[in-house]
This record gives C-alpha cells, sequence and structure tokens, in this order.
C-alpha cells in the first residue's frame, strides 16, 4: 500500500502542533528571552530606550539612557504576538518553524527526493527546543533559510533579499550567511544579486540608523554597551586551545545527532551545490571564532548550546543529507517506512524535549487556564 505523503506530512504536523499547545511554555527563562520581549513591549508603547535604571534593570547604557543590547529584528516579529500579551509571543516560533517546514517541503519537492523527508527538518530536535524560546537563533535560521529558498528555488527571487535583509535586522551575523551566496550568484546571475544587493541597502540603512538613534554611534549597537562582569573566561594564550576544542565539539554534534549528518551533507552538497557548501562552512568558521572572540568563548558542551549557535545553517544541512541518506538506505528499507517509523520515534523524542521545556518554564497546558509564573514587569 502506497502511503500519501502529503496526507502523512499533514497529520504529523497536526500532532506537532498539538504537542506544543499541550506542553505550552507559559514564561522565558533568562535574560536574552527577557531583553526581547521588553524591548517589543517598548515599540509597542512607542518607545525605543528607558531614561529610568529601576525600569531600565537589565538593559544596558550609554551613560544617558538604558536600551536593549540587542538589534531591532527579533523584537519587530514578537511585536504582533506581544499585543496579545507576553504568553502568545512563544507562537512566534510555532508560526515561524511551520513556515521553515512548508520551504523544507517545497525544496525536497523540486530536488525530486520524497517529500516524507521534511519529517526530518520537522522533529529536528533542537528546532523543537528553540522554537519553543524567545531567542533569536531559531528566528534567524528560518529568515535565513527563506532568503535562500527564494534565490535559489522559487521565481519570485526579488522576495530573498527581503528575508536576508530581516535577518540581518535580527542578527547581523547572518551577514556571513547570505553574502557568500550572493556573491556566487553575481558571477552566474550578475542582474539578480546587482538587484539583491539593492533592496538589501534599506536595511542595512535602517540598522545603522536605529544605532544612532538609540546609541549615539553608528557602528556599535546596544552589545557594544555590554560588559560581562570578570573579564574574559580565559586567557587569550589558550584561545587556540579553545577553538580547537569547539571544532572538535561541532564537529561531533553535527555527526551524532542524526546520524552522519555532517558527512552526509558535505558528501551530497560537492556534487550538487558548491555555493551551499561555501555558505555553510563561511557562517561555520565566523561563529566557531566569534564563540572564543567574546565572552561566549568557553566550549560548548551541551548540545543544545552548541547546536544554539549553528541553527541558521542547519536547514541547509538537512536538504543534502536527505539526499545522502536516500541513497544510502533505499537499498536496505523502503524510504516511506524509513521516514514514517522515524517520524514516530522522533514525535515521542520532541514530546519529551517540549516536556522538559514546559517544566524548566514553570508552565502547564495551554489549555489550562493557570500560570504558575508572575507576568513580566512593565517598562
Amino acid at each position: 500500500m502506497k502511503i500519501d505523503s502529503k496526507q502523512a506530512l499533514v497529520a504529523f504536523f497536526v500532532l506537532y502542533v498539538l504537542l506544543f499547545l499541550t506542553f505550552y511554555p507559559k514564561y522565558y527563562l533568562d535574560n536574552d528571552e527577557s531583553q526581547y520581549l521588553r524591548a517589543a513591549s517598548l515599540f509597542l508603547h512607542g518607545k525605543l530606550w528607558l531614561e529610568s535604571d529601576e525600569l531600565g534593570y537589565l538593559f544596558v547604557s550609554n551613560g544617558a539612557r538604558y536600551f536593549s543590547m540587542y538589534p531591532p529584528g527579533q523584537s519587530l516579529l514578537l511585536l504582533p504576538a506581544i499585543i496579545f500579551g507576553i504568553h502568545a509571543s512563544f507562537m512566534v516560533g510555532l508560526l515561524l518553524h511551520a513556515f521553515g517546514f512548508f520551504l523544507f517541503y517545497r525544496i525536497v519537492k523540486q530536488l525530486g527526493l520524497n517529500p516524507l523527508s521534511s519529517i526530518i527538518y520537522l522533529f529536528f530536535p533542537v528546532f523543537v527546543y528553540f522554537n519553543q524560546r524567545i531567542y533569536s537563533d531559531y528566528p534567524l535560521a528560518v529568515l535565513l533559510f527563506a532568503g535562500f529558498y527564494y534565490l535559489k528555488f522559487s521565481k519570485h527571487y526579488w522576495l530573498s533579499p527581503l528575508f536576508f535583509g530581516l535577518s540581518f535586522l535580527v542578527r547581523p551575523a547572518g551577514l556571513a550567511f547570505f553574502l557568500p551566496l550572493l556573491v556566487l550568484e553575481f558571477f552566474s546571475n550578475k542582474k539578480r544579486a546587482i538587484l539583491s544587493g539593492a533592496m538589501l541597502a534599506p536595511f542595512f540603512i535602517l540598522y545603522l540608523a536605529f544605532n544612532y538613534y538609540v546609541t549615539g554611534s553608528l557602528f556599535f549597537g546596544g552589545y557594544s554597551y555590554f560588559q560581562q562582569e570578570g573579564g574574559l573566561f580565559i586567557s587569550l594564550s589558550d584561545l587556540p586551545e579553545f577553538l580547537l576544542l569547539n571544532i572538535v565539539l561541532t564537529t561531533i554534534y553535527l555527526t551524532v545527532l542524526y546520524p552522519a549528518m555532517l558527512p552526509g551533507f558535505i558528501a551530497n552538497a560537492i556534487k550538487r551545490d558548491k555555493s551551499t557548501l561555501l555558505s555553510v562552512l563561511a557562517y561555520l568558521v565566523f561563529t566557531l571564532f566569534w564563540l572564543v572572540s567574546t565572552w561566549v568563548l568557553l566550549p560548548r558542551f551541551s548540545i543544545f548550546s552548541c547546536y544554539r549557535y549553528l541553527l541558521p545553517v542547519i536547514p541547509l544541512m538537512l536538504i543534502d543529507y536527505a539526499a545522502w541518506l536516500e541513497n544510502a538506505a533505499k537499498r536496505f528499507i523502503k524510504l516511506d517506512i524509513l521516514y514514517i517509523i522515524s517520524g514516530i520515534l522522533l514525535l515521542f523524542c520532541s514530546g519529551a524535549i517540549m516536556a522538559i521545556n514546559n517544566g524548566n518554564s514553570g508552565g502547564t497546558s495551554i489549555w489550562s487556564t493557570t500560570c504558575t509564573q508572575q507576568p513580566m514587569r512593565a517598562p
């Protein structure tokens, strides 16, 4: 009996949504999430900073005002949801995950792969964890993935710089991902590359204008005013050693969470699209050097902590991993059966991850009318 891939994917997605709602997070867990939410609340009230140090708690300061240390993009994404309250903001992650899932499905269909391979995106354990959080890492990943899709797989390529531009506002590090793609695009389609670059300019100007208006400096955003107590965790002489350790840990994590994901991606990307490989490697190199040149420079032994900084390139890696996996597995098992069994196992894994997230946030089901946490202080 042939499995209807669309019906199976819809069923898995509905089950995922039910799990998300059952283990709906009720509160943010750390200062990063708090800053995004409080900045969104400021935007909602027509403000970009605060003058009072009492209300500006945990914000950074330039001596005259208090403001979030992060770029405005993530808070702008949260803005429509926060109108309905802090708890509605967690729905943004679910909506972005649905969008990324849809894009992945469109890409594997165009590449002639089994549509059921979209399951490996839907239930990727680190996506499950982070789309229930308010960090900027997963929104950055989805926006970059959308830009990649419209640049490479859609006739509406003019949408690509819009998503790349939004990703830049969420986290300027996204530039390390999409710049190699646009440079290579210039050699194959100069008109498209030049148009994309021109459409990106307003986002760069907006970012600089925001910095200047809030902090008084064009090139130094809020993060430049962040001071980590105690200074560096390690001495500069130890940086090469810790860089090497981070490379080893990253390689291990990218290989074991999904079996042979990193070598599978590399093997298939070399044959299919070297620009994808270059973009992923450029971002990985940038990230690893960034990790050891800022206060976030200790090795990331936690798999979720390590993957947090790698999320922007995972969707691209999963595309070529899916192609490699199909070639490797089709000789031993029917692909439909492989993906259905994998989907069921990953569904249980997702439920466990969400339950842990839910417990950490002190939440209950969204079906419940109670909340165990106090509301966020108003700005």
